[in-house]
This record gives C-alpha cells, sequence and structure tokens, in this order.
C-alpha cells in the first residue's frame, strides 16, 4: 500500500473556516501532527493543529460558537413560568427557583411522588433526562431481580460500582455466575459469561468453505492444497509460485492480493529499480574521490560483483587496477594494506601482538559478555532483533581504552549490521559519536540503579 506523502506548506495561505493559516510552526503537538500559527477574522491567533483543520473541527477562535449562541437564544427565547404545575414523570414543578444552574439554565423546585423535593434544570425536565428524586432508578433496580435476559437469569443487587451504576448477580445457561452491570444487561452489551460467542464462532467457522479456492490462481501462486496448520484461527493454504518454490498463504490475503508472490516479485521489481538507478548514475564524475587513503583515479567500463569498478591511487603511492564501488562506498576497502600494516609496526614488538590477540580470545570466553547480553535481554540495542547472533560492542574502542576492556559499563550489545553502523560502516574506522553518547546514557542508568539499591 502507497502512502501519500504530506506536504506541511501545502495549506499555508489558505482559509479554513474563520480561520487564516499564517506559517508553519516549527514543533509537532503530541500526537505528531503539524500545527499552523492561524489568525481568526476577528483578530485572536493561536496554534492549531493541521488534523484540527482539514477535518472542521476547529473553525474559529471560540467566536463562530459564541456568535451561534447569542442567536439560538434570541429565536428560541421561552417563558420560565410556562411548566409550573406540570408533571414530568414521577416530579411535579412547584416553582421558579431564584437560581440559575450551572450552564444558566432555569431551575425549578419540584416535588416527587415519594414526598421529596429536587431542584431540577428545565432542559433535563423537558428531555426526560430527570423523571425523579432517584426513587425510580431504586425501583427499577428491584424490577430486574428474577428476569432472564438473553442467557443470564438475574438472581440478587450486588449494589453500584464505583462509577454509581447498579450491578446484579446474575447465572448464565452453562451455570457460571458473574457479576454484571446493568446497563450492559439492558443494552444487550452482555449476553452471556462468553459460551454463546464461543459457540456463534465455532459455527462459523465449521460453515466455511475451504475447497472454493483450490486450483484456482492468484496473482503468480496457484493454491494446490489445504495445509493442516493455523495462523490464529486462520487455515493456511499449500501454494505454488510460478519460480517454483512452495509457501503457505492465508485465503484472506490471497482473495484481497496482498500475497501474490513467495516474494519474487518484490524482489524483482526492488532489483529493476536499483538497476535503472545504477545505469543513470554518472559514474565518471566520481573521478577524483577520496575513500580512505583511496583516490579514484579512472573509470573502467565494466562490473565485478562489487560493483562498477576504478583504477585507484593509495596514499603511499600504490597504484589498484581495479577496486568495486561497493567495497569503497561501505568501507570494505580503506587503503593497499598499509593501514593494518602501520597498526601491527605500532605495536612495539611481537610480544604484544600476541597479548592483544589473547585479551581478544579471553573476552569472547569471559563471563563479563555473558552478563552484558543478559542485562540487554538477548537483543540488538539499536534494532531490537534477537534472532541471529549478538556482538559485544565497545563504546570506547578497544585500541584506544585497555582498562575498560572488560567493563560492564562500556560495553552494549549490538546485531552485526547495528555493529557495522556503530563504527561509521567501517570495522577499521572511528565509531559514530551521536550513538555512542546514546549507548552511555543506556549503559549508565543501570549503574545508577546499582547505586541506590547499595
Amino acid at each position: 500500500m502507497m502512502f501519500r506523502k504530506i506536504n506541511p506548506i501545502d495549506i499555508v495561505g489558505l482559509k479554513f473556516g474563520r480561520w487564516f493559516v499564517a506559517n508553519l510552526c516549527e514543533e509537532k503537538n503530541d500526537n505528531g501532527s503539524y500545527q499552523y500559527n492561524c489568525i481568526c477574522d476577528c483578530g485572536t491567533s493561536s496554534l492549531v493543529s493541521r488534523a484540527s483543520l482539514s477535518s472542521k473541527r476547529s473553525q474559529s477562535c471560540g467566536c463562530l460558537q459564541r456568535e451561534l449562541r447569542k442567536q439560538q437564544g434570541a429565536t428560541h427565547t421561552c417563558n420560565p413560568l410556562d411548566i409550573v404545575g406540570e408533571t414530568f414523570g414521577r416530579l411535579k414543578v412547584q416553582g421558579l427557583n431564584a437560581q440559575r444552574g450551572k450552564r444558566n439554565q432555569y431551575q425549578y423546585l419540584c416535588v416527587c411522588d415519594c414526598g421529596s423535593f429536587k431542584n431540577v434544570e428545565r432542559d433535563n425536565l423537558v428531555a426526560g433526562r430527570t423523571r425523579s428524586c432517584g426513587c425510580l432508578v431504586t425501583c427499577d433496580a428491584i424490577n430486574l431481580i428474577g428476569k432472564k435476559l438473553a442467557r443470564w437469569t438475574v438472581q440478587d443487587l450486588a449494589g453500584k460500582n464505583e462509577y454509581g451504576n447498579y450491578q446484579y448477580i446474575c447465572v448464565c445457561d452453562c451455570g457460571v455466575q458473574r457479576v454484571v452491570e446493568r446497563g450492559n444487561l439492558i443494552s444487550g452489551g452482555s449476553q452471556s459469561c462468553g459460551c454463546l460467542a464461543r459457540e456463534l464462532t465455532r459455527q462459523r467457522y465449521e460453515n466455511l468453505d475451504y475447497t472454493d479456492v483450490v486450483g484456482k490462481t492468484f496473482g503468480r501462486l496457484t493454491v494446490l492444497k489445504i495445509a493442516e496448520k493455523y495462523v490464529g484461527k486462520n487455515r493456511l493454504f499449500v501454494c505454488e509460485c510460478e519460480c517454483g518454490q512452495k509457501t503457505l498463504v492465508q485465503k484472506a490475503k490471497l482473495l484481497n492480493g496482498d500475497t501474490k508472490s513467495c516474494g519474487c516479485l518484490a524482489q524483482e521489481r526492488t532489483t529493476k529499480y536499483f538497476q535503472e538507478y545504477r545505469d543513470e548514475f554518472d559514474y565518471t564524475s566520481c573521478i577524483g574521490l577520496v575513500f580512505g587513503r583511496w583516490t579514484l583515479v579512472k573509470y573502467l567500463d565494466h562490473k565485478s560483483s562489487y560493483g562498477h569498478c576504478f583504477k585507484c591511487r593509495c596514499s603511499c603511492g600504490t597504484i589498484a587496477e581495479s577496486i568495486g564501488w561497493y567495497s569503497l562506498t561501505k568501507g570494505q576497502s580503506r587503503s593497499c594494506g598499509c593501514i593494518r600494516t602501520e597498526f601491527y609496526h605500532s605495536l612495539s614488538n611481537q610480544e604484544e601482538r600476541i597479548m592483544n590477540r589473547r585479551q581478544r580470545i579471553k573476552f569472547s570466553k569471559s563471563e563479563i559478555r555473558t552478563k552484558a547480553l543478559g542485562r540487554d535481554n538477548q537483543r540488538c540495542f539499536l534494532c531490537d532483533r534477537q534472532d541471529q547472533w549478538l556482538e559485544i560492542h565497545h563504546i570506547d574502542p578497544w585500541k584506544t581504552n585497555e582498562l575498560s576492556r572488560f567493563e560492564l559499563k562500556n560495553l552494549i550489545s549490538l546485531c552485526w549490521d547495528c555493529h557495522f553502523l556503530a563504527h561509521n560502516e567501517s570495522f577499521h574506522g572511528e565509531v559514530d559519536p551521536v550513538l555512542t553518547e546514546k549507548f552511555k546514557a543506556y549503559t549508565a542508568q543501570f549503574e545508577l540503579a546499582e547505586v541506590v539499591n547499595a
């Protein structure tokens, strides 16, 4: 499914109701929606979200609503004494109260059939929302006892819940006893303990015809037979793709077109897109670029498994006849080998090189590595993957910080791809400074927790 990318400035200068969109605000709101500085016709300015403007939930600063209320008040004037003496449910209106209600509504002193007095607003009386002093609800609550509603039989009143709604002790036809709210019983929101829904679901799946798609073709897939596997409650089908691969697909995904192949169709589209991009790219314009110690000297009109090839010159003077574009851009090749040679010569003698290797082996088998994986729940910190071999990344690099090589606060779990990313896509290069700060903030919280617990 393709989603249209929103241009945040496409509504600047437009008018929505009484709002004129002046400009885009830099920050989004809490829901992630764009905000705009808007000016109302009355001169008031305010921040309004894009969603509120496009859905017409906000059409003014509030002046439009106030004007409409004034018009309604002028056209719907009423005599406050016209309902005095009338009866609404169990309430009889005795007279007009001097004080008005919370919404500036007329209030009336009413007497209930049970003898109680109550102040009620006019709208609640006329609309029938208030029909008694409260005794009517109590009477209705008792009247449900002994009745059968769907599969529930009401046994007894169980008082009120935290919201003031009556609850009842009910017994289902299957024998299960539950406490059910009055509103759910009357509206049909609760008809059983759950056995009715289970029976209806079972009947629906038993009546499904799974053979109607066998033998049919959907995209590149031909349905061979019904599989003895389910995804949740959805049965799977064995399908054969035009490329010869077999796969398991749900019926719904076949019918609505979500799955059209074993995956080869998407792979072909991706390959075609990148091939068109590679063919259109002008590689001759890259002559003179520097990657590590390599300088591109000449573009060679042939390809290898690592992409288009270049003739390169190292800073030490060595010439390489052919190096692939992928090896250069991903940092797999950064020199003719002089970087590695300089690194080993920087160690004073053969004994230091051996010690460095031994420490690497010691770390791979150490308990501190297991502790770091356990602390991170055996997951990659960046992508949260758990389905492949995890590596331990040293936040402060191994070669520059000998003292922190075996410290837990300097270790973090990463998959191979994220480990490669943390080293700026080159294990021979410097670490990413932004990710380094992020890693340090993560490990610091565990160190702080240990101090507090101690």
